[in-house]
């Protein structure tokens, strides 16, 4: 109801109906949104800046779905007056019960976060009896990463289902969707045919920890995926499918072995192929729909999307062109 209110006012206030289909926009409504994103940058900066002056302090945390812009967390990190930005990574509501969590620990008590591998996790032998119970064929490659990242380099899509999943809004390596970063026709692709939404729109890179300063203008770990870099302008024809098109920014993720150690190893092999340490990352889901959280929504989605390979812990889908979507059908039936 409140969203709904505060469009109606924004309609009256500009005397303009609201935008009922994203495929394109007129400068209007493109100088709308960068003097919206302008003035809470403004904002926010000048809160975090007296914030910092009257507490003596050179530390800030952000939370709350504010902080989910990822342009603003940029630009708190670059204020002068700033020497280090924590930025909550589940920051809207879902994070609440972190902080209920915490709420009765010691600060000094509660390790630093690093990820959110918090969610379910599901066993090959469990993933393998849905699949043949559904009659659908796989794979189990002796050496799964190095495979994915030959696939990865020769252009195919891969549906990447591993571990425990992630709590809050981001894909981090667990349910991801991949492709290879070093061209626009990759971006254009999972737009296209996986995310089915505007072809511009750029996605994130995930990039092994030890190239962040090689690759981003101020390079350090950045494991949630919520803050914002410049590239450095030698890297940027190796990350042409994850720069924004504007600016040559990106929404980096950076990898640890110890954070997700299969993921590590993924990005390792395809560094290996190619020379770039990066893939293309974005959430396993299609355009509005939640990021898929078992095996069988996985599934689902990968014979209802344009992607060529599923991988679902140690076992390999690919599509049959002549299945069309019955093994979708059986496994509906069944689930």
């Amino acid at each position: 109801m409140g969203t709904g209110h505060g469009v109606e006012t924004l309609e009256n206030a500009f005397g303009r109906p609201r935008k009922e289909s994203p495929e394109s926009f007129d400068q209007w409504e493109k100088d709308l949104a960068y003097t919206a994103q302008k003035l809470l940058e403004e904002t926010v900066v000048d809160i975090a800046e007296s914030t910092v002056e009257r507490f003596d302090t050179t530390n800030v945390a952000l939370a709350g779905g504010v902080a989910l812009n990822c342009k603003l967390n940029q630009r708190v990190r670059e204020s002068p007056v700033v020497d280090d930005v924590f930025v909550q990574p589940v920051a809207h509501d879902a994070g609440l019960a972190l902080g209920a969590g915490w709420s009765r620990q010691r600060p000094a008590d509660i390790d630093r976060q690093t990820d959110v591998y918090l969610g379910p996790e599901y066993a090959t032998d469990e993933i393998r009896s849905t699949l043949e119970t559904n009659k659908i064929e796989y794979a189990e490659p002796d050496d799964l990463e190095r495979y994915v990242a030959e696939r990865l380099a020769d252009g195919d899509l891969v549906g990447w289902f591993q571990g425990r999943m992630e709590m809050g809004p981001r894909a981090l390596g667990a349910r991801s969707i991949l492709a290879d970063p070093r061209t626009a026709a990759s971006r254009d692709r999972v737009n296209r045919f996986v995310k089915h939404r505007e072809e511009w729109r750029p996605f994130a890179p995930s990039l092994l920890e030890s190239a962040a300063e090689e690759y981003l203008v101020d390079g350090g770990p950045t494991p949630f995926m919520i803050d914002a870099d410049d590239v450095r302008s030698a890297k940027t024809d190796d990350l042409e499918a994850v720069l924004h098109p504007a600016d040559d920014s990106t929404r980096p993720q950076t990898v640890r072995e110890d954070q997700h150690p299969r993921y590590h190893r993924l990005i390792s092999e395809f560094a290996d192929i190619t020379g770039v340490p990066v893939v293309l990352n974005t959430s396993f889901n299609d355009h509005a729909e939640p990021i898929v959280r078992t095996p069988t929504q996985a599934i689902k989605d990968f014979y209802g999307m344009g992607l060529d390979v599923l991988v679902l812990e140690d076992l390999v889908v690919e599509k049959d062109v002549s299945a069309e979507k019955t093994p979708v059908e059986r496994l509906t039936a069944t689930s």
